[in-house]
């Protein structure tokens, strides 16, 4: 298991937060899981400029160069996520703030009714971040993750075919777009 955390501090190793997650880590690797932690001090992450090029130029990429990039494949690639931060004013640090806002790329631009009534992205995360919650869970309280809750976390995010009929949705436009412009 990969579980990579990613640290939300200015102050990188030194702090009350780090002491826990450098716990949590270490009891992760008795267990037998490769773990990461990510210093978001350390790294270039500049602010979010809502070009949205992420979702229509350059899918799933963002146009801005930064380290922002390997920093959502280490995301995709991991097992587990753990994004731990000191509060600074009743939320979370600035760097953590502008690291979430960069994860835009990873989000669907769709929009769906919500169970709450509000209208809002398409939601595919949610019951993932519920099993990887439960999972975070299950590790401190086991030792392990159950197979039940392993076999939720190896389900795709979203059906095949909801899968396929936006990414054909999606091409249709981008070619209509552009015999547009051509002419």
């Amino acid at each position: 298991m990969k579980i990579t955390i990613f640290y939300g501090s200015i102050h990188k190793t030194r702090g009350n937060t780090y002491v826990i997650i450098n716990e949590f880590a270490e009891g992760a690797k008795e267990a037998g899981a490769k773990v990461e932690v990510v210093l978001l001090a350390e790294k270039e992450i500049n602010h979010c400029i809502t070009c949205v090029k992420c979702w229509t130029k350059t899918p799933g990429r963002c146009a801005l160069k930064d380290d922002m990039a390997g920093l959502l494949k280490i995301f995709m690639q991991s097992d587990l996520v753990v994004m731990a931060t000191p509060v600074y004013i009743h939320n979370v640090t600035g760097i953590m703030k502008t690291f979430l806002d960069r994860m835009m790329p990873i989000i669907d631009p769709h929009q769906v009714k919500m169970e709450n009534g509000y209208t809002g992205h398409i939601k595919k995360f949610d019951e993932y971040k519920q099993n990887v919650r439960m999972a975070a869970k299950e590790v401190v309280e086991n030792m392990k993750i159950s197979e039940v809750t392993a076999q939720k976390l190896d389900q795709p995010f979203i059906p095949e075919e909801m899968y396929i009929e936006q990414v054909n949705k999606y091409w249709d436009s981008r070619i209509a777009h552009y015999k547009e412009n051509k002419e």
